[in-house]
């Protein structure tokens, strides 16, 4: 997949396209319907598969304080490339773009910048100033721009709507099962292994810290699979303060099972499977340990039920 930077970077190539537009963070299932809907049409229609999406996000442009991307822009766009999109272009959400009309939207984005012959985009998709755009605006534009629209109907598990919003809300109450439902894989926490404080390896349990660029570390004590290069390891993580060593900030600690060697500077990824306790603050090293032997044990079942 090729990934330009800046909405001038695409016009320049004058290519008929097929378009998908959205900020698609957590790439969930309704994201994946929309996507694998436009590669399907623009096979058929013989046009580049390309995808509209922005950095930041624009509630994070309006909203800073209070909005935490579900993945790293990295993370998204090899989940969209996973889906088989030719091109993605990446727009940076600024005041030139927040200040558009639908009308403008429409004029200078989807026809101008991307000619898009279609166009497929969520039934609940907003776009322009206020949010003024919809569905029924690109409906009635459609016949005098030119492109043809899919409105994709949402995604529904259980009766519920499947959004980026509720698997930010799962994902900061540490609910990753239910995460992993509307994301339809698990969530992926990405970072650097550091040298920490081995505190864990000073009662038993040596930990790799792990330094991340995702904004959403899920609290609590959780099985994970540990990705290193092209090896993978089944580990245990911890993510909270670790109150029993009356630590500050976040940490992010991972034991990994059946291993023994050095990971500094080496990149992680943590897919998260299942949460099994809140983080607990212990009287002493010796019951914290106690409970980690637990947590193992939990692990080990988990992991390895016929043994």
């Amino acid at each position: 997949m090729k990934v330009l930077k800046g909405l001038e970077k695409y016009s320049s190539l004058g290519l008929k396209t097929a378009l998908a537009i959205g900020n698609f963070d957590g790439v969930h299932l309704g994201h994946q319907k929309i996507i694998k809907t436009l590669v399907k049409i623009a096979k058929e229609k013989k046009l580049v598969s390309s995808v509209l999406t922005f950095d930041p996000h624009p509630e994070k442009f309006f909203n800073r304080s209070a909005f935490f991307h579900i993945q790293t822009l990295d993370q998204r766009l090899k989940e969209i490339s996973n889906l088989g999109i030719q091109t993605t272009v990446v727009a940076s959400f600024d005041k030139s773009i927040a200040e558009l009309t639908a009308e403008e939207f429409i004029s200078k984005v989807i026809k101008e910048t991307f000619q898009a012959k279609v166009l497929v985009v969520g039934e609940n998709f907003r776009f322009g100033i206020k949010r003024k755009g919809d569905v029924a605006r690109l409906q009635a534009y459609s016949p005098l721009e030119g492109f043809q629209l899919f409105s994709i109907q949402s995604v529904k598990i259980k009766a519920k709507m499947v959004s980026s919003s509720l698997i930010r809300e799962l994902l900061t109450a540490g609910d990753v099962e239910k995460a992993r439902l509307y994301l339809g894989r698990p969530y992926e926490l990405d970072g650097i292994v550091f040298r920490g404080s081995l505190l864990g390896k000073s009662i038993g349990f040596p930990t790799a810290n792990l330094k991340t660029e995702n904004e959403i570390s899920p609290p609590g004590v959780f099985l994970t699979r540990a990705q290193i290069d092209s090896s993978s390891f089944f580990s245990l993580t911890n993510i909270g303060s670790c109150p029993t060593f009356s630590k500050k900030g976040l940490h992010i600690e991972t034991h990994l099972l059946h291993f023994d060697g050095n990971l500094y500077g080496k990149k992680m990824r943590l897919f998260f499977l299942k949460k099994i306790r809140d983080e607990i603050k212990f009287s002493s090293p010796e019951n914290l340990a106690l409970q980690i032997n637990r947590d193992l044990k939990t692990a080990q079942k988990y992991f390895f039920p016929k043994e």
